[in-house]
């Protein structure tokens, strides 16, 4: 791994971190919907992993293929150029599913 990729997925650590402490204490999709300002703070902290991780080598995505690497990128996308049309429900269980999965993997790739 070049220094240049372990800064990015440090950084991008550093993010889903952020994630699990604007989250903190909330429990359900129902309190998360009703809070606008912590709904904006994911999806823009979110948007920082995206673009983190667009910023990641070739050769480091095609080695690390079992990371959505471009599905990550892809959320990026939508939520910067579309906001408005953002489904929630989806915000929610990639911050609760597919976030937690990638603090692993991206923990272990630093090890």
């Amino acid at each position: 791994m070049s220094g240049r990729d372990r800064t990015i997925l440090e950084k991008t650590l550093k993010e889903i971190n952020c994630l699990n402490t604007l989250l903190k204490g909330v429990k359900t999709f129902e309190d998360f919907d009703a809070d606008e300002k912590t709904k904006r703070s994911v999806v823009m902290t979110l948007i920082n992993v995206g673009e983190l991780v667009k910023h990641l080598s070739d050769d480091f995505k095609e080695s690390h293929n079992n990371i959505p690497f471009h599905a990550i990128t892809a959320l990026r996308n939508v939520a910067t150029h579309g906001y408005l049309t953002l489904n929630f429900k989806i915000i929610w269980n990639t911050v609760n599913k597919s976030i937690p999965e990638l603090k692993t993997q991206i923990a272990d790739l630093l090890k």
